[in-house]
């Protein structure tokens, strides 16, 4: 849905790295706050909760339907008619079969293809080579990074306290 609001990956990649670190800034802040207020360390977490609740009615009850009624049936359909070749295809040749169950193994990873680069469509300068979009590979790679920094602080950080004690 996100992609169809914003048509270009950059802008996509510049929004969604500043929620996140925005994120990242303010959310110990108000945490603190929280505690401050209430004198209670689980009143974050009865917060988060609270606010993943609140969100998740919001995206059931409120946020609109991205695909059109014509859209799904379209959708519904190109799957029925993949999934009739699929069982064709492996009545056909046993070999197919065992691929078909390995696909299905590995089926629920295929969102995360959005990460893999895509070739650029068009540029401004017709004489320049399109060459292939790397920026949602580099912005996954560049989270896990910051993810891993995290982690291993967090290691450090308990190791060198257990020596302390």
């Amino acid at each position: 849905m996100i992609v169809k609001w914003y048509p270009t990956r950059s802008r996509l990649f510049s929004l969604s790295s500043g929620l996140l670190f925005t994120g990242i800034a303010i959310g110990p802040m108000f945490g603190s706050l929280l505690i401050h207020l209430t004198g209670k360390t689980l009143s974050v977490f009865f917060a988060a909760t609270t606010i993943h609740i609140v969100y998740m009615f919001f995206v059931w009850f409120i946020l609109p339907e991205s695909l059109s009624k014509k859209q799904m049936e379209n959708t519904k359909s190109k799957y029925a008619a993949d999934m009739l070749e699929t069982a064709n295809e492996r009545e056909q040749n046993p070999a197919i079969s065992l691929l078909v169950k390995l696909r299905r193994t590995v089926a629920f990873l295929s969102p995360l293809t959005i990460f893999v680069p895509e070739e650029q469509k068009d540029s401004s300068n017709p004489l320049k080579k399109l060459g292939m979009d790397w920026n949602l590979t580099v912005m996954a790679l560049g989270y896990a990074f910051t993810y891993s920094l995290v982690v291993c602080c967090q290691k450090i950080h308990l190791f060198v306290n257990c020596q302390d004690l």
